[in-house]
């Protein structure tokens, strides 16, 4: 199960993240799906994934998750990975 689960979160990482797959969402992520991204709102369900993921690139035009490690022990899984974001603009101090 864990091999299965390492190559389904980096085809996530890499079809709807990297490749803005949006119309793919509902290939990898369950219609009562709620993540927790504190101190965020919960994102939940297709809609809320697409939210989150628009969000990013709209921010963050160039934006790009490359996994490093995946650890799946039991019911826990880890995931390692950098995000590039390099279309911060500075914001003028009062």
């Amino acid at each position: 199960m864990s091999t299965k689960n390492k190559k389904l979160v980096r085809e996530i990482t890499e079809v709807v993240w990297n490749k803005r797959g949006l119309d793919r969402i509902a290939d990898f992520y369950a219609l009562d799906f709620v993540g927790d991204y504190r101190p965020y709102a919960l994102r939940e369900g297709h809609e809320g994934i697409r939210a989150m993921v628009e969000g990013a690139w709209t921010a963050f035009p160039d934006y790009h998750e490359e996994v490093h490690e995946l650890i799946a022990e039991g019911d826990r899984f880890v995931v390692h990975l950098t995000l590039r974001q390099l279309g911060i603009v500075p914001t003028p101090r009062s």
